[in-house]
């Protein structure tokens, strides 16, 4: 028998019936809405009990990062005028990962003029993956100004401290010549928060001048600031990192999220010693999320140590350390197979 489809009507008078909980099984149907049942759902939206309006967006943001097929733009947009800055601020964090130059200009006018600061920074946060974008021509040279100008504007304007910063984590992806002077500007103030902020920068410039910097944050006594340093040695992939990252772990560094963001790390360096202990990690993992996050990073070693072979074929000077290493594997994957 056919599953049943219960009418967006019914949904929407559930979600403003206070005296019940809303089902969790009617989420998947604010995903790729039709434009019928989005006029229901404007309709209806300022008379949704607040607390209940920041639930449902807290609930279809984690949906979204579960599932990257449903998308709940619509909604998203139509949130992004609410009234209540936390509900505007989850869904501006929706459009982080947005390819749509469309939401651009709102995305602008939240960055430049929201009266809260944390939705504007997460604007200029959103505009900052439009920058990265505009940085591999995946959008037009306008698109990429038009974002650029926006957060080099609020970088240099009277902004609040944590949009600065956000402004100048999403000008890391930046090629424009004055950007390392600003990142090492900001890491030269001793600030922590600064600092931070400077190393997030760091890891996605692509630029080996930092490599110094992330090497010596690595054992900082700051577990953020050692955070992001562990992050930025992955996204630059430094070979010279590999070696204090495999202690990090080995030693079994309380830290979770420095523990995982090291692995990760070492994921994206590569070299054979890293596969065997990203194995181990697995092997003792301490619940099925954690497996399921080592099998990622496995994955993405093996992509990382394919392509490290494939450049190791197009140049004429090889680090020698690296080519031992990989020499090392393909002698291993050669074994296996006899």
């Amino acid at each position: 028998m056919a599953e049943q489809i219960v009418d967006f009507k019914t949904i929407i008078e559930a979600l403003l019936d206070n005296s019940k909980p809303f089902s969790p099984v009617f989420l998947n149907r604010f995903s790729d809405l039709n434009p019928h049942d989005l006029a229901i759902l404007e309709k209806n939206w300022p008379l949704v009990n607040p607390e209940r309006r920041l639930g449902l967006m807290e609930d279809l943001s984690e949906m979204a990062e579960m599932d990257m097929l449903l998308s709940f733009d619509a909604v998203s947009l139509l949130a992004m005028s609410d009234s209540d800055p936390r509900v505007r601020s989850i869904a501006v964090s929706m459009y982080q990962d947005s390819e749509n130059v469309s939401i651009l200009p709102r995305l602008i006018a939240l960055a430049e003029k929201d009266p809260d600061s944390s939705v504007r920074a997460n604007a200029v946060t959103a505009l900052g993956h439009f920058i990265y974008l505009g940085e591999l021509d995946e959008i037009s040279t306008e698109a990429l100004q038009s974002a650029l100008e926006t957060v080099r504007a609020i970088y240099t304007a009277d902004a609040p401290e944590l949009v600065r910063r956000r402004a100048l984590e999403a000008l890391g992806f930046s090629s424009l010549p004055e950007v390392p002077e600003l990142i090492q500007k900001a890491y030269d103030t001793g600030k922590r928060d600064w600092m931070i902020s400077a190393l997030f920068a760091m890891g996605r410039s692509a630029d080996e001048r930092w490599h110094e910097l992330v090497l010596e944050n690595l054992d900082s006594d700051d577990e953020e600031i050692q955070f992001e340093a562990v992050r930025a040695a992955g996204e630059l992939a430094i070979p010279s990192a590999r070696e204090t990252l495999i202690e990090m772990v080995e030693a079994g560094i309380e830290n979770d999220e420095i523990r995982a963001a090291a692995a990760w790390s070492l994921s994206q360096i590569g070299g054979l010693e890293v596969e065997k202990v990203l194995v181990e990690m697995q092997e003792n993992a301490a619940d099925d999320e954690e497996a399921s996050f080592l099998e990622e990073a496995l994955e993405n070693l093996s992509f990382t140590n394919d392509l490290a072979r494939l450049d190791m074929l197009s140049v004429d000077e090889v680090d020698e350390d690296e080519l031992d290493s990989f020499i090392d594997i393909d002698q291993e994957d050669h074994e296996q197979e006899e």
